[in-house]
């Protein structure tokens, strides 16, 4: 239909009308787009705690999304009437911006579009494959040995890593369209940047989980086949530590993609390394907790060992003298431990250490005839 076979009046109002249409459009996409993406959000475990706060966002999003599609409706109703009064014809205004900008303009905006198009239909593609592959390595992994202590674990893996995969393709998709629009660089940078602080915090969620699943796996195995031994009443000993382990090894990897993702980021990157630190101090508090629990059981192996040459008089000095071995034991490590950590944190250690040797000596000195008491009974 040809605008031009209408009178100015309703030449002015077609094209008031599509550029609310316009506007009204694009801010519903916009709006699609937001509320993917906090659908996305709230699936992680992560947040489900925090899912009012997230709701509230969104509501505030939203809010503020309708909020600038009324402003831009109101000014560019604003300033057509402007244009009216000034007695400019709105279609020949409107079609003179147009002729301005070059017909390669819009014949790559046209090949960018069909580009997106085809991108999407590709994005949704992949995901409805992905699923029931991933479902089919979901049961696999259940059915491994048998083994039902981790099959909760398991199943929370695959959902998450479900809904990492499609949000990441998502972000790669929209990416990609930013890429290809002819939009200012720093925008198309911004959402390259949030993808691959998503990826990374994405990964180090499911190297956490998957350390879970590893651990929980090993240990039902060396519990199901190791043979009665002392190795094997070694490591009962040591099962105690198994949590401790999976927590200091969540804690390294939460550590270190944080330290990716805010290296991502110019205006924080210089936090970065303080990540590496974090790491050293997690593993020194790890290490101590593990030579205590091996103190703990050398002394009871050593001490407590029963032996038919000893008296009861000697008996009862090892029942004295364990648990003072334990503690010298633990708080000797849990000191050890306190000066790497500071030394870690460039700390002067060498101040203390003379200050606890003087204080050990007048100590010890002074607590000769305690310990002769002990030693004899």
């Amino acid at each position: 239909m040809d605008l031009n076979a209408f009178s100015p009046s309703y030449r002015d109002i077609a094209v008031i009308i599509s550029e609310l249409v316009l506007i009204i459009i694009i801010f519903v996409v916009v709006n699609y787009i937001a509320g993917f993406v906090f659908n996305k959000i709230s699936t992680f475990s992560f947040f489900k705690k925090y899912e009012s706060a997230l709701n509230l966002v969104k509501r505030n999003l939203k809010g503020l999304i309708l909020l600038l599609c009324l402003v831009l409706a109101i000014a560019s109703i604003t300033f057509n009437v402007y244009l009216i009064f000034q007695g400019t014809d709105i279609f020949e205004y409107s079609l003179a911006l147009l002729n301005a900008v070059p017909l390669s303009f819009w014949v790559n905006l046209g090949l960018s579009l069909v580009e997106i198009v085809v991108l999407f239909f590709v994005a949704r593609f992949i995901i409805a494959k992905l699923k029931p592959l991933l479902f089919k390595w979901q049961e696999q992994a259940k059915a491994y040995e048998q083994i039902n202590a981790n099959n909760e674990s398991i199943e929370l893996f695959f959902s998450t890593l479900k809904n990492i995969s499609e949000t990441s393709i998502w972000l790669l998709f929209l990416t990609t369209s930013m890429w290809l629009l002819p939009v200012p660089a720093t925008v198309a940078d911004l959402f390259f940047i949030i993808l691959k602080v998503y990826l990374i915090i994405a990964l180090g969620r499911l190297l956490a989980m998957a350390v879970t699943v590893i651990v929980t796996t090993i240990d039902e195995l060396a519990q199901r086949y190791t043979q009665p031994t002392n190795l094997a009443e070694f490591y009962d000993r040591l099962r105690s530590l198994i949590p401790l382990f999976k927590r200091s090894l969540e804690y390294i990897i939460y550590v270190t993609m944080a330290s990716l993702a805010i290296s991502q980021v110019s205006f924080i990157a210089s936090f970065a390394h303080y990540g590496p630190i974090a790491i050293q101090i997690i593993g020194i508090i790890f290490l101590s907790r593990v030579l205590i629990e091996v103190i703990n059981l050398l002394a009871d192996k050593i001490l407590l060992k029963r032996d038919k040459n000893l008296s009861d008089i000697q008996w009862q000095q090892r029942l004295t003298l364990t648990p003072l071995a334990k503690s010298l034991g633990k708080y000797a490590i849990y000191f050890g431990a306190f000066l790497l950590i500071l030394r870690t944190l460039d700390i002067n250690t060498t101040p203390i250490l003379a200050a606890i040797g003087g204080i050990g000596l007048i100590v010890g000195l002074g607590a000769q005839p305690v310990i002769s008491d002990l030693v004899s009974g």
